[in-house]
Parts: C-alpha cells; sequence; structure tokens
C-alpha cells in the first residue's frame, strides 16, 4: 500500500492550497498527541481488488484524508483539488464531522484508488 500513501502525500505536498492551510503538518492515521491545528491525516479504510484467474492484477483500496480544524470548507475544497490530480483516483464523498474528544470540526473525504499488483 506504500504506493497509495505515497501518492496521496504527494499530491497533498504538492498544492498550494494545502500548504497555506496546513504547512507541512500531514500524517498518517492520527494526528499527533499535541497536534497544532489545522492539519490533514490520511489513511487506507478499505481494500479492495479485481482478480482473474484466482490473481490478483489489481488494488482498489478506499482512502480516507480529513482535515482536522481551521476552514474546514476551505480544507475539502483544497484536498479534493489535491487529489483530482491523481490518475486512477475516484472520489466517493465527503462529510462534515464534529471530533467530540478534541472539541474540533473535520472534514472526511474518501477516495478510491487503482493500483497495479
Amino acid at each position: 500500500m506504500r504506493e497509495g500513501k505515497q501518492r496521496i502525500v504527494d499530491a497533498l505536498m504538492g498544492s498550494a492550497e494545502i500548504a497555506a492551510l496546513v504547512g507541512g503538518r500531514i500524517y498518517h492515521r492520527n494526528p499527533p498527541v499535541k497536534p497544532t491545528f489545522p492539519l490533514i491525516t490520511y489513511s487506507e479504510i478499505a481494500t479492495g481488488g479485481d482478480s482473474a484467474d484466482g490473481k490478483l492484477y489489481f488494488r482498489r483500496p478506499r482512502m480516507e484524508v480529513r482535515g482536522w480544524g481551521g476552514d474546514v470548507e476551505a480544507m475539502e475544497e483544497a484536498i479534493i483539488s489535491a487529489l483530482e490530480t491523481l490518475p486512477a483516483a475516484s472520489y466517493i464523498e465527503s462529510v462534515q464531522v464534529w471530533d467530540p474528544d478534541l472539541q474540533i470540526e473535520t472534514v472526511a473525504v474518501e477516495y478510491r484508488l487503482l493500483l497495479k499488483v
């Protein structure tokens, strides 16, 4: 899955809009213990694949990129814009969610990637 994660990170880090919103605060899975907001996390939330004759030819992981804090509407737009640059990436949905533990609004953006095995 490293290829998929790296593609996500490269797309996010290459976006001037993302840099303006979060700088370099992009983390795998969870924010740090004492986070500085706003920030972005990314993770694989489901796996999938296409096979023929018992062989796996493509992986289709479902990825979540979550913006934490700040202007979540601007973050949602910037994440979608950055990930639209990825070849073989399909937007699924976005949802704004209140995190009761951190007392902060977040936006979760979900994508499906198509990766050759």
